[in-house]
């Protein structure tokens, strides 16, 4: 599913500030205070002691599905040139973008807000009738933050002209086929332009009766389908006749936000109805200390697809600093709602204090940014046995020079960047329905606390790097779950689910021999309707279990390979 990270992770994230066809409000007068914009200007002029802007005074047209390339145009202009501290506002209104590598982009800005009073910034530019290739694929990407520092997006909504999935339900199955009746809806064209039967299907979920998975697949390229009315045939045989379905369109397309080399990164009472990628996904190393408080990622009350996000709701990678997520809501994620990480690296030679780095994913070259002098690195073995520490000392492209401070590094070891390990803190969190799990953490010092979680196929938080598939990084140090309430989770039944919390060494649930997490304390939380282990630890050094509560017929405690333990 997530062959799209390869492009993004190694990709520089330049940008083309190309400027549109933006003209100036007819209605509006310019003066010293507020700048001046001219249909004729290649560049406008902000006061440099203007602080607050209006889209609607440079060429931004609200409520007008053909301005999309215009205000797309007017407003890159507008960002490349507001002076530092500026807030750009978005008044009332639904703002069509035709996306040129972004919708809206930020390159190279320093303390710029984007601020919106009841405003709707919706994509044009998706189509999920159209392969996702190199020239399509930023069409889906609405933000798009480069090199910048104390950004921040608050009161926005975002969402997408076309739609990124259909419902329905399955009304019957034959040999190789199968047919879902689909709500009327995405037929008759009530919310966005109705389907066609030629949007590119790449993955089905089967739900129960409250949302969550209980069946998911993927298709390699994509499944074979067409639209007869209101039942679209699709080739493949697919859950059961009766359960409802969810079928995602282009799922391996860029995200709705992208930030690479940002520092402070705030986003604040937005709401993202739907999107065909990850919602957000911050990746690529440079990121810092980014803040998500009221954020809600959730189709609107009442439409007619089900799920927010086609992938990830926040996906983090090679982050440093510290994360928030506070008082958010996720509704339907077709992949994890926060998943932090970083990126393991492979040692490909030693040659004395120099050691040569790709990424575990891809073997290509790591990035240099990957590393800075005094970071501090834990080098394994394929199986987590801890094989060296050192601290960089200098690096140039994919070789750094280390000074080794235990052990010894061998080419094929794996290199976690202990400094790419955001402490993360998770509170007053909702997150109902959807394919995968709540949080997958795997980074250090983190406290999830006071959240509802339930109706989902995987479990609700899993503890655990991976070596195996997807190369991320890395064992975890000072976990604290508390206060959290758990229903319906590991609805899918498969070897993937463990318990409602588990830790391993690998996210398909494999455990290595080695102890590898330390400090773990899960207390005062309820479970209930789980028929798996509500709590399963593997490879656990101080594992403290208190006062939870667990409902009639969930299943105690499992605990294998951790020591230190107390659990009441």
């Amino acid at each position: 599913m997530k062959k799209h990270l390869v492009r993004i992770i190694i990709a520089v994230m330049l940008f083309t500030l190309n400027v549109g066809c933006a003209g100036s409000n007819p209605d509006s007068e310019s003066d010293s205070k507020s700048g001046s914009v001219s249909a004729a200007s290649s560049s406008i002029h902000i006061d440099s002691n203007s602080k607050q802007v209006s889209v609607a005074d440079y060429g931004v047209v609200a409520d007008s599905f053909e301005s999309a390339k215009a205000n797309t145009g007017a407003l890159k202009k507008l960002i490349k040139s507001c002076p530092e501290g500026s807030t750009i506002n978005f008044s009332s209104g639904k703002y069509y973008f035709a996306s040129d590598r972004g919708c809206i982009s930020i390159a190279s800005k320093k303390s710029l807000s984007l601020v919106g009073d009841n405003a709707v910034i919706i994509n044009t530019s998706f189509d999920p009738t159209v392969p996702v290739t190199d020239k399509t694929y930023h069409d889906s990407m609405t933000v798009d933050i480069y090199n910048s520092e104390n950004i921040r997006i608050e009161g926005l909504d975002f969402d997408y002209y076309r739609y990124t999935q259909v419902c329905g339900t399955i009304v019957e199955k034959d040999t190789g086929k199968t047919v879902i009746e689909v709500d009327p809806r995405f037929i008759d064209g009530t919310d966005k332009p109705a389907i066609t039967g030629k949007e590119i299907a790449t993955a089905v979920a089967v739900l129960d009766k409250n949302g969550a998975a209980i069946y998911d697949y993927c298709a390699v390229d994509k499944y074979d389908s067409w639209l007869d009315g209101n039942k679209l045939y699709i080739i493949g045989s697919f859950g059961e006749v009766g359960k409802d379905a969810v079928v995602r369109f282009n799922i391996s397309t860029a995200p709705e936000f992208y930030a690479q080399a940002v520092s402070s990164l705030t986003v604040e009472r937005v709401h993202s109805y739907s999107a065909p990628g990850e919602t957000f996904f911050m990746s690529g190393e440079g990121n810092s200390n980014f803040n998500f408080k009221q954020v809600i990622i959730a189709p609107p009350e009442g439409a007619a697809w089900r799920w927010g996000s086609n992938v990830d709701g926040i996906f983090l990678n090679c982050m440093r600093g510290e994360v928030n997520v506070i008082d958010c809501k996720f509704v339907g994620m077709g992949d994890d709602s926060l998943n932090v990480h970083s990126s393991a690296a492979k040692v490909i030679s030693v040659d004395g204090d120099k050691i040569t780095l790709n990424y575990g994913y891809d073997n290509s070259a790591v990035n240099s940014t990957w590393a800075q002098k005094g970071d501090v690195l834990r080098i394994y073995k394929e199986d987590f046995a801890v094989a060296a520490t050192a601290t960089v000392a200098k690096i140039k492209g994919n070789v750094l020079t280390v000074t080794v401070t235990s052990g010894a590094i061998s080419a094929g070891d794996y290199v976690e960047n202990e400094s790419l390990s955001p402490r993360v803190n998770v509170e007053n969190t909702t997150v109902n329905g959807g394919r995968a799990r709540a949080f997958l953490i795997q980074t250090d010092n983190v406290t999830i606390k006071n959240c509802t979680i339930s109706n989902l196929g995987l479990a609700g938080i899993i503890i655990s790097p991976d070596l195996r598939r997807w190369y991320e990084m890395g064992p975890s140090e000072n976990i604290i779950v508390s206060g959290c309430t758990f229903d319906n989770v590991c609805a899918m039944r498969s070897d993937n689910c463990k318990g409602a919390i588990f830790t391993a060494s690998s996210h398909d649930g494999w455990a290595t021999n080695n102890i590898i997490h330390k400090n773990i304390t899960v207390t005062g939380n309820c479970f209930s309707n789980i028929s798996v282990p509500a709590l399963n630890f593997n490879s656990v050094d101080g594992l403290t279990v208190k006062n939870n509560t667990y409902a009639a017929g969930v299943l105690p405690p499992v605990t294998s390979n951790c020591v230190n333990t107390v659990i009441e």
